[in-house]
């Protein structure tokens, strides 16, 4: 059975931090990026990865509605899976590409 997301309007559980955690890893690992984590004015927590150098956002996430969000504003392109596994292979694979270009 698909486990949900937790309730809304509330921060990041231990078990999606440990996911963040990995992309925290690699964004220190590159001197170009930056992840910033905060929360929306609805309380959904959300993650942003930035480009130091222009300040763009290369990447974002969401937890909104039970549901992640993840957004590629450069290729402006968006999907929503059932897992934090699910946004953060595609936000990993994305700062790959990133870093190689």
């Amino acid at each position: 059975m698909l486990e949900l997301a937790p309730d809304c309007h509330r921060d990041w559980s231990r078990e999606e931090r440990a996911y963040i955690d990995r992309i925290s890893t690699v964004c220190r690992s590159a001197t170009r990026l930056e992840l910033e984590c905060h929360f929306s004015d609805e309380g959904d927590p959300w993650c942003v990865i930035c480009d130091r150098a222009s300040g763009a956002v290369v990447v974002h996430l969401a937890r909104i509605d039970r549901k992640y969000v993840i957004v590629l504003p450069v290729q402006a392109w968006s999907k929503t899976r059932s897992t934090m596994a699910g946004v953060v292979d595609i936000a990993l694979a994305e700062i790959a590409q990133f870093k190689a270009a």
